[in-house]
This record gives C-alpha cells, sequence and structure tokens, in this order.
C-alpha cells in the first residue's frame, strides 16, 4: 500500500533488541514530543547512529555531529532535510571504521547506570 515492504521491516513486539539495533543503519525518532529518549541512548550504546527532532531531552543524548544529528525542527519537521542529513550520517559512519566505539563509549560515559547513579548521588549530596 505504501510502497515502503521492500526497505523497512516491522518486526512487531520482540525481546531481542539489541538483536535488532545492531541491524540498523540508522535510529531515527521523529517525535514531536519525548521525555528523555532512552531509545537513543539504547542506539549510541549498540553503537547505531542516531538521527532525531530536538524534542524534549534529545539533544542531551547525542554528540551533536559525532554520534548522531539532532534536527532543527520537531512540530514541522521537514522531510528534505531528513533526507539530507539521513544521507550524511550514512555517509560519515561507512568512512569511519570506529563509529561503534565512539558511540559506544559516548554513551557508557554519559549514560551507563554507575553514571547515572553518581549523577543522582551528586545532585542529592
Amino acid at each position: 500500500m505504501l510502497g515502503i515492504s521492500e526497505r523497512v521491516l516491522f518486526t512487531g513486539q520482540s525481546s531481542k533488541v539489541g538483536f535488532w539495533l545492531k541491524s540498523f543503519d540508522t535510529m531515527l525518532l521523529l517525535s514531536k514530543f519525548e521525555g528523555l529518549p532512552n531509545v537513543l541512548i539504547e542506539a549510541q550504546f549498540a553503537g547505531v547512529p542516531v538521527v532525531s527532532t530536538p524534542a524534549g531531552g534529545a539533544a542531551e543524548t547525542v554528540k551533536q555531529g559525532v554520534t548522531g544529528v539532532i534536527l532543527r525542527n520537531g512540530h514541522d519537521v521537514d522531510i528534505d532535510e531528513v533526507v539530507d542529513v539521513l544521507m550524511v550520517v550514512r555517509s560519515n559512519t561507512h568512512h569511519r571504521p570506529d563509529f561503534v566505539q565512539v558511540a559506544s563509549e559516548w554513551a557508557h560515559t554519559y549514560f551507563s547506570v554507575e553514571q547515572m547513579l553518581e549523577s543522582t548521588v551528586r545532585v542529592y549530596a
């Protein structure tokens, strides 16, 4: 019906999230509203580049231009910008054999359980 069945796989509910993430080229999140989108952090843990709107705390989860890209607008997404950014991200990550390690290290440094606990304790202290 939409003509995307050859390009998009709808897996349904799965408990094998890591398996699926590792098969992604890019994680694309086009939310208008978010809290802190854990899915972006999880993708980077798996070494997957991310592209997202700036909804909620999305920008806090990405090292802009290194582990992914935050788009300019979340309410009126410019599809041409999305396509352009996806192409640049794909090209950049294919030419960077260290990307998986860089993204994973970024996520571990700022969003590991240990780091989150340490940050929480620091706030309350």
